[in-house]
């Protein structure tokens, strides 16, 4: 997202970063990258994504049971409210005839 300033400048005020690499995490002027291949660094950053990924899946497993959770206690609710409604229902029309 940017916004104008009113000298006419473009500020970025958030980003969505949807890659890691040397280039776009240090891109300015006067910058460069010395090496994008070197084994260990390659290796290492392998490593943290996996470890990332992992944890981003974990997470992502933690919401999605919570949601469930929550949709089956809902349900049970409804299901409860409903069976209520049906007694106080029978009382009346039992208590009218």
């Amino acid at each position: 997202m940017s916004a104008r300033r009113s000298d006419g400048v473009n500020v970025i005020s958030s980003v969505s970063v949807h890659e890691v690499s040397p280039v776009l995490l240090a891109a300015s002027i006067g910058t460069h990258t010395i090496s994008a291949k070197d084994a260990e660094v390659l290796e290492a950053a392998r490593r943290n994504l996996d470890a990332w990924q992992a944890e981003q899946a974990a997470r992502e497993a933690s919401v999605l049971a919570a949601g469930k959770r929550h949709a089956d206690a809902y349900a049970a609710s409804q299901r409860a409210d409903a069976a209520d409604l049906r007694r106080i229902r029978a009382n009346l029309v039992a208590s009218t005839n």
